[in-house]
């Protein structure tokens, strides 16, 4: 696994203050995973939509995923799914961009990002659910990222789906920048 100071969102979450407050410290922070050595900007995605098409292609490079990341962004909505084999689940799906950019073939980019949770796992869709509806809809989520792109001719778009399974209350963090912004809270 990341090393041990990663294991904890929180942990994680004060470096991201840290990157925020220094913008030269992410450039030259590496992590170590497996005896790899990763840098922020291949471990670390969001919030800008920009930063999950880099995220789809480093990964649609590397077919299976060679390191866990972190992705940042808004929950616009969930539903509960069933998988190939009838097994349900929750897919919180993070808001996604209009994005106006054309590739050279004339196709718009868009990535559509998707944490799925199994049912199995109440404790965890409790807490997911619980801050969707405290409007805490800022997530960063922890875990290996599958990828794949769909194209749809008919309105000229790729979609880069971008999924993340979650099996523990320690990989994601939902809160709401605005509302301790204005009450501190």
């Amino acid at each position: 696994s990341m090393a041990p100071y990663l294991s904890r969102m929180k942990d994680i979450m004060i470096l991201r203050s840290k990157m925020e407050e220094n913008r030269d410290v992410k450039k030259h922070l590496k992590l170590e995973y497996n005896s790899k050595t990763i840098s922020w900007d291949k471990f670390y995605f969001g919030p800008e939509y920009k930063d999950f098409l880099v995220l789809s292609k480093y990964f649609r490079i590397k077919p299976e995923p060679k390191h866990p990341i972190c992705i940042e962004g808004m929950v616009k909505e969930y539903q509960i799914r069933e998988d190939k084999k009838n097994k349900k689940y929750y897919s919180f799906k993070l808001e996604k961009p209009y994005v106006e950019d054309k590739d050279t073939e004339g196709f718009r980019h868009v990535p559509s990002v998707s944490l799925n949770i199994y049912e199995e796992h109440e404790k965890l869709i409790e807490y997911m659910e619980c801050n969707y509806k405290k409007h805490n809809k800022q997530i960063i989520a922890y875990g290996d990222p599958y990828v794949r792109v769909n194209t749809s001719t008919q309105n000229n778009v790729k979609y880069h789906n971008i999924t993340i399974w979650i099996n523990r209350t320690a990989q994601v963090h939902l809160f709401n920048n605005v509302y301790v912004n204005l009450f501190g809270e």
